[in-house]
């Protein structure tokens, strides 16, 4: 009994280790999300380029496995939608910190990244 109970949650530990956020494996994303906590919470942020495409992948890859697995806008581009407009309602709703809204939000407009693409 006590075997099969181990097996078992090695089997979880195993899958959990295994998956992915978009296609950054869940341990590294789970050392950049914790890197973002502590830039953010100890206000050291950069305000760079670094700082601000970092932020956007963190966001982007978990919003887009968000939109993946909503069953009505799964068959819609879920995934599209999502990562377009959650983030604008969630800087609406003030969730974000104000740092991280600031960092996005210079590098955007100062650095013309919208004609790169």
């Amino acid at each position: 009994m006590e075997i099969k109970k181990s097996m078992n949650e090695q089997n979880l530990f195993q899958k959990f280790i295994s998956l992915h956020i978009g296609i950054i494996p869940m341990p590294l994303y789970l050392l950049l999300v914790l890197a973002y906590c502590l830039l953010t919470l100890g206000k050291q942020m950069p305000d760079d380029m670094l700082g601000a495409i970092g932020i956007m992948t963190l966001f982007s890859f978990v919003l887009e496995e968000i939109g993946k697995h909503i069953p009505v806008l799964k068959s819609l581009g879920g995934k599209v939608l999502v990562v377009t407009f959650l983030p604008s309602y969630l800087v609406y709703e003030e969730w974000l910190p104000k740092s991280t809204v600031n960092v996005v939000t210079d590098f955007m407009n100062n650095n013309n990244f919208l004609a790169f693409l």
